[in-house]
């Protein structure tokens, strides 16, 4: 073998190395697609607290919504448990909520902040729920 087809051989050798991309494929999909799935995942557990907070807002307001329409507490008292219960939940901070009671519709509004997964995130959510408030009424 001469010097020159030796060099010939090395040359070869190093363009089919180069050439090569098998474990480049992976490394660029490591770098690129890890970023993107704990966003996703942090945009997913971020969403799902959020729904929490809304949901227990939600429950509770359509409690105290019901026990306002069939008598059992006037629009104050609903006001201020309503107001009590969701300031003592962590899920929730700067709670506002507004009771009305008409005499044919109770109504109750809740607005509040849902925390997030980073500190410091917040969302402000608000659920508003209505129910016809129960009276008997003689037949004509």
């Amino acid at each position: 073998m001469t010097a020159r087809t030796a060099l010939m051989s090395v040359i070869a050798r190093c363009r089919r190395v180069i050439a090569d991309e098998r474990g480049v494929s992976v490394t660029v999909t490591v770098i690129f697609m890890a970023p993107i799935t704990v966003l996703l995942m942090f945009a997913g557990i971020q969403t799902v607290l959020w729904q929490h907070a809304r949901t227990i807002a939600a429950d509770r307001a359509n409690q105290v919504v019901v026990q306002v329409a069939t008598g059992d507490l006037s629009a104050g008292e609903a006001d201020a448990l309503l107001t009590d219960n969701l300031n003592a939940n962590p899920d929730l901070r700067g709670v506002n909520v507004e009771v009305i009671s008409n005499g044919q519709i109770a109504a109750v509004t809740v607005t509040a902040e849902a925390r997030g997964v980073l500190l410091g995130t917040y969302k402000t959510i608000s659920i508003q729920t209505n129910t016809p408030i129960e009276t008997w009424q003689p037949l004509p």
